[in-house]
């Protein structure tokens, strides 16, 4: 595997098993061509958000490579006027609510965990409606 692991395999652990190595790409083109040479070498890739609902669910059979997509967090285009906004998976729901307010907007999300990165945000069971 030719990426250096910036971070601790063991931060990403799922269930018992940890990746060889983690990858935090800082571009769409960094990922896509890691994407590539880990497709090439038959890796097993899990992409990585927050963290925070990472225990939903089984651990896969094989863990070659975590996918950190922290770096990817950029927005990508945002019209205001429109109500339409696209923005990277690793950005932060905190942010792109700070981003929306300056126009006097939201995302009617309720994030369990706005501080993380955004990628685990794919509607898991425990991101509905908030319950008092």
């Amino acid at each position: 595997m030719a990426v250096a692991a910036p971070s601790d395999p063991e931060a990403f652990r799922l269930g018992l098993r940890a990746p060889r190595a983690v990858a935090a790409p800082a571009s769409v083109e960094a990922l896509a061509k890691l994407l590539r040479a880990s497709d090439a070498n038959g890796e097993s890739v899990v992409f990585f958000g927050g963290g925070t609902l990472q225990s939903i669910g089984n651990a896969p059979s094989r863990y070659d490579l975590a996918i950190s997509l922290a770096k990817l967090s950029k927005v990508i285009a945002y019209e205001h006027r429109d109500l339409t906004i696209a923005v990277q998976s690793g950005m932060r729901v905190a942010t792109l609510d700070a981003k929306l307010a300056t126009k006097g907007q939201f995302v009617p999300l309720d994030a369990p965990h706005a501080s993380r990165v955004g990628s685990d945000r794919a509607a898991p069971p425990t991101a509905g409606p908030a319950t008092s």
